[in-house]
């Protein structure tokens, strides 16, 4: 596993761009994402650009103060991001979804309460 920063050429604006570049025994989803895709990290969608026919998503990473600074920005067919966030919203409304997202949480919960008893307190 490699995490590596692009850097814009030289007459581009300067800006940093955190990639993972997944090694083949560690692939995100073998089955749908080959080895080797960057994976880009974002905090938030800071913006959207809509277009008649593409769309620009600017990505952002939160800096602990002020507005998260945009770090990538990805541009697809806004037909495609409608279909997308259709799917996205009937996914994450899905009773199994919601049920399984409340199982996982509630296990780090019951995780942060065995710390808590194991972690010496300050008087």
């Amino acid at each position: 596993m490699a995490t590596r920063k692009r850097k814009a050429p030289t007459g581009e604006a300067s800006m940093e761009v955190a990639t993972h570049v997944a090694a083949p025994h560690d692939a995100l989803l073998p089955d749908r994402m080959p080895a080797g895709v960057p994976v880009i990290y974002a905090d938030q969608i800071t913006d959207i650009i809509y277009g008649i026919h593409t769309s620009k998503l600017v990505l952002g990473l939160e800096n602990g103060r002020g507005p998260a600074r945009p770090v990538a920005m990805v541009v697809v067919p806004t037909a495609a991001l409608v279909v997308a966030s259709g799917n996205f919203l009937d996914t994450m409304s899905n009773e199994g979804m919601i049920a399984e997202t409340a199982e996982r949480l509630t296990g780090i919960v019951e995780m942060l309460r065995r710390l808590r008893n194991i972690t010496p307190r300050k008087p």
